[in-house]
């Protein structure tokens, strides 16, 4: 895996149509459009990748019902975040033949 280089992103919300906007709080942030690839300031290591379960949500596939699964990734082993663009998975089957 090269050592690319990312625009950071920062969730922000409106919530008056638009009109201004303000930083979600506690802050969100996650990785952008492509800035640089193998740069020399991305020598931290190898990123880890992982899905993890969304709690309360699902995807469905014809009539079956699975738990939702999102891809996140770490450098330092601490802290994870959401791939970008952000990427879903089925993960156990929750329920056959489900009414949707």
């Amino acid at each position: 895996m090269n050592l690319c280089k990312y625009y950071k992103q920062k969730e922000i919300v409106s919530y008056n149509e638009g009109e201004t906007w303000q930083d979600v709080i506690p802050y969100v942030y996650q990785v952008g459009e492509l800035y640089e690839i193998d740069s020399p300031d991305c020598t931290s290591g190898e990123p880890v990748i992982r899905w993890r379960l969304v709690p309360g949500d699902f995807l469905c596939e014809d009539n079956n019902k699975y738990e939702k699964e999102i891809e996140e990734y770490t450098v330092d082993g601490t802290v994870w975040r959401a791939v970008f663009p952000t990427t879903y998975r089925k993960g156990r089957l929750l329920e056959t033949d489900a009414i949707i």
